[in-house]
């Protein structure tokens, strides 16, 4: 049985959406699984597997009504996003790397400007994407979901699914690409891929008001605004580096002793942020607020806090290196254990098989 994984997204750049369905296409590759051919419409380069092209952007992205894609040669397709199993015309697996209309709901509660907030929140998610997501999850063979949290969601809010049909294949990282950080010194680490999206954008005002309250070094990577670029060159303490290519990112990483994970004001319901696998796999401690450790177990390996006053101190607590050493190493080995591609590619590969 050919497999056709389906990203409805540009695969060129590095993001959550392209790492998920990347590191499932190693995973696949490295259990001398080749019987797949993974479709974009901007492949990636340099795979050793088969990509193919599936035409151009689709309008709108997260509703590409009336823009059904040919049948591809494949017997079953691995779409990700109910949007990508949406233009589909043959049997699909549908993937959950977040849960979007529960998400948009959440997002457009508390951030993006009042005219959008109105049409996303109560017209286009009620009227649209619910009810398209859920008729996607109802119909596909097989409903993979990022996290645990999703699976349990799903659950919830979708009762006449099967929870058999529900399989968890977690978001990794190629764990070999990250080595071992041995920064001595405290500086903390946040970053994202772009703090300008209303997801990120809390973290840069969480990162000032710590650093306003305690003398602790931050180093900041990522896409950011000009006016949040500019509110950090105020406070010392703050290095902003700006957005990184993947190998300087990892050279980040191997520079700082504690990632922070600041999310806060609304829930994302997804998976675990590659972020914070990222760091976890360099044996970094992390620090969390609840939100930015959705879709993460075991929870107790992270030092959770949801104010300003409990990030801070957690933070205290790691000033120890020695805590810091013990908490980073618990990580590592949690992330090379349930998070690695090669692992949770198998578990794919045995979805493949039970609809085959």
């Amino acid at each position: 049985m050919r497999i056709g994984l389906l990203g409805p997204f540009s695969l060129k750049a590095r993001r959550g959406n392209s790492i998920r369905i990347l590191l499932q296409a190693e995973g696949l590759w490295k259990n001398s699984f080749s019987d797949f051919t993974l479709y974009s419409y901007e492949p990636s380069h340099g795979t050793p597997y088969p990509q193919e092209k599936i035409g151009g952007k689709f309008f709108f992205k997260k509703f590409p009504l009336w823009q059904k894609l040919e049948r591809l040669s494949v017997d079953i397709v691995h779409a990700h996003h109910y949007f990508g199993a949406m233009i589909l015309k043959q049997p699909y697996i549908v993937d959950m790397p977040s849960f979007m209309s529960l998400q948009t709901e959440s997002v457009y509660s508390h951030s993006g400007g009042l005219f959008k907030r109105r049409i996303m929140r109560h017209i286009f998610n009620p009227l649209f994407q619910k009810r398209i997501e859920k008729k996607v999850i109802l119909g596909a063979k097989k409903v993979i979901a990022a996290s645990q949290s999703i699976k349990s969601d799903l659950i919830k809010h979708i009762p006449e699914l099967d929870p058999e049909k529900i399989a968890v294949i977690y978001n990794t990282v190629k764990t070999e690409d990250y080595p071992q950080s041995s920064r001595e010194d405290f500086v903390i680490g946040v970053s994202a891929s772009d703090f300008r999206d209303p997801m990120d954008s809390g973290c840069i005002d969480t990162v000032i008001e710590i650093a306003l309250k305690t003398k602790f070094r931050f180093k900041v990577a990522g896409a950011a605004g000009k006016g949040q670029i500019k509110r950090m060159s105020r406070v010392s303490g703050i290095e902003y580096l700006g957005p990184l290519p993947y190998r300087d990112y990892i050279s980040f990483l191997n520079a700082i002793s504690v990632f922070l994970v600041p999310y806060s004001g609304f829930r994302d319901f997804g998976g675990s942020k590659f972020k914070l696998l990222e760091a976890a796999a360099c044996g970094l401690p992390v620090v969390s607020t609840s939100n930015g450790a959705i879709g993460f177990e075991p929870l107790e390996a992270l030092l959770i806090g949801d104010t300003t006053a409990q990030i801070i101190e957690k933070l205290e607590l790691l000033k120890d290196g020695a805590r810091r050493k013990q908490y980073g190493a618990k990580l590592r080995e949690i992330i090379r254990r349930d998070y690695n591609y090669v692992t949770e590619a198998r578990k794919l590969i045995e979805i493949y098989e039970s609809v085959s």
